[in-house]
Parts: structure tokens; C-alpha cells; sequence
């Protein structure tokens, strides 16, 4: 984003910040997209070769239908395992390309109070990090509990119990 730049409306204003985000967000994009694709091609590879895609065949259910409904269903959890384990990795990797951007960011001010030693900034830092992670791994729960009822809470039976 143009620092202090006068815009006509809104519109030019989202585009001078997606002019200024464009390198930075295809660099954080790219870095991931091959291990993404990698992992559902494996999973789906797997779960066709199961019996349940079998017997589904053998009803006579077309094809559209055993894949949206049954192999979707079976490889959306390692997907979304992945993205949101992503999230973390996608702040730290934020944080380098902040600095290699010269980008304003989180990342820009870490190095700066790294520069002048400014420990509580640093901590502060590290603990909104945290936050971020943290809550990306409820959202993934709360996500796992939507795809798989399965995994519900209330399913779930108390310890020592069988």
C-alpha cells in the first residue's frame, strides 16, 4: 500500500493493496500448494482403493455420487488437518516475507525489536503467535466436528468406560 496516498474510492485503494500483496501472498501460497496437492491425491488414491468404493460401485451409484459422498467425505480430514498445521507454519513463513518484502507487518517488527533488543515486544510477539496457532487448532476441531459427527464431544464416552 502507497503510506499516506490519496484514493479516488474504495476500489482503488484495494487495488493498490493487492498491487503491493500480490509477490508476498503467491510467495506464502506456492510454498504449500505442492504438499497440499501431494496429500489429497494420496488420500484419494487410498480411499478409492477401499471396499466400502467397492460395494458403493456394485449398487450401481454413479460415479459424481462415490466421489462427493465417499471419497470427499474420507479425504477432507487429512486436508484439513494439514491447512489448518499450515496456518501455523503460514506465520512464520509471514514473518520472513515481511522482512524479504520490506513489507509493514508483524514480521517487520520483530526484527526491529529484535534489533534494539526490546524483550517484552519480542514476547508479546511470540505470544500472539501462539494465540494464532491455538486458535487455528480450535477452529480445526470445531471443522473436524462438522465433516465427521464421529468426532463429536457428545459421542465421545468417558474415560474407563468401554
Amino acid at each position: 500500500m502507497t503510506h499516506f496516498g490519496e484514493y479516488a474510492s474504495f476500489w482503488h485503494k484495494l487495488g493498490d493493496i493487492l498491487n503491493h500483496a500480490f509477490l508476498p501472498i503467491l510467495a506464502l501460497t506456492l510454498v504449500n500448494l505442492g504438499g497440499m496437492y501431494l496429500l489429497a491425491r494420496n488420500c484419494a488414491s487410498t480411499v478409492l482403493e477401499k471396499e466400502f468404493i467397492l460395494t458403493a460401485q456394485a449398487k450401481g451409484l454413479p460415479r459424481a455420487r462415490i466421489l462427493w459422498h465417499h471419497v470427499l467425505r474420507n479425504v477432507l480430514l487429512p486436508i484439513v488437518t494439514r491447512v489448518f498445521l499450515g496456518l501455523g507454519a503460514l506465520v512464520g513463513g509471514a514473518i520472513l516475507v515481511e522482512n524479504v518484502f520490506a513489507y509493514p507487518g508483524l514480521g517487520y517488527l520483530m526484527r526491529e525489536a529484535v534489533m534494539v533488543r526490546d524483550y517484552p515486544l519480542i514476547q508479546g510477539i511470540f505470544l500472539v503467535v501462539t494465540l494464532c496457532v491455538l486458535l487455528a487448532n480450535w477452529l480445526a476441531d470445531l471443522i473436524y466436528e462438522k465433516i465427521d459427527p464421529r468426532l463429536s464431544s457428545q459421542n465421545v464416552a468417558p474415560e474407563g468406560c468401554s
